[in-house]
């Protein structure tokens, strides 16, 4: 109530107004002001009586009235009833968004199926290319230091390009689905697959991502 009244020019001035008045009731400052006595006999009369001072309190009360009433909650506007719909109808909007997204990359005509393993076959090619330009074999020797730094490079590429979270997206979904079942595997198989520390580790998931694409 206090916030109402020293915040707002309403609630100031009404609280001068009451104390003018309460002021001039007690004190008789009336007399300091003769010149209002000359020019306004009539209000000088009024505010000079009983029931002068005693209105212009009143007066003042009911200023600060008016001002604390219209920050009471009760006076506010209910917030929940123009938020409420407006989620709805946000939340309504994302799941009808949700029930029609597409892949980009997916043909018109082509099932959600039938496009997971299209991509399976297209990524598996496109990290069979990757381990071709870094060089890689399987008859080198993991524990040659030429090696050791071509493979150090070779993953620096692969998890700051698109390849990384383009296979990692594409596992996910694939596991929704139920085309990849990561229990399937050996712990270091899963291992590797989910964070590829070497050239052979990705080979690994190029195999795994050929055989999804050519199997179903």
């Amino acid at each position: 109530m206090l916030r109402a009244i020293f915040t707002s020019k309403q609630g100031l001035g009404g609280l001068f107004v009451a104390l003018f008045g309460a002021v001039w009731w007690f004190l008789g400052l009336w007399q300091a002001f003769d010149f209002l006595q000359n020019n306004k006999p009539v209000l000088a009369n009024l505010l000079d009586s009983f029931w002068g001072p005693l209105l212009v309190m009143v007066l003042g009360f009911v200023i600060l009235y008016r001002a604390v009433s219209a920050r009471w909650p009760a006076s506010q506007p209910p917030e929940t009833e123009t938020r409420v719909p407006i989620a709805r109808a946000v939340s309504t909007q994302n799941e009808a968004v949700g029930k029609t997204h597409r892949d980009p990359l997916q043909v018109e005509e082509e099932t959600d199926e039938e496009f997971l393993i299209r991509r399976c076959r297209e990524v598996a090619q496109r990290l069979f290319h990757f381990l071709d330009e870094q060089g890689y074999s399987r008859l080198e020797d993991p524990n040659d230091p030429e090696i050791e730094r071509r493979d150090d490079r070779a993953l620096l590429a692969y998890n700051r390009g698109s390849l990384r979270p383009e296979v990692r997206n594409l596992l996910r979904r694939l596991e929704e689905r139920g085309f990849y079942r990561p229990e399937t595997l050996k712990s270091y198989e899963r291992q590797a697959v989910a964070n590829p520390l070497s050239l052979d580790a990705i080979e690994r998931i190029a195999n795994l991502l050929n055989e999804i694409g050519h199997d179903w």
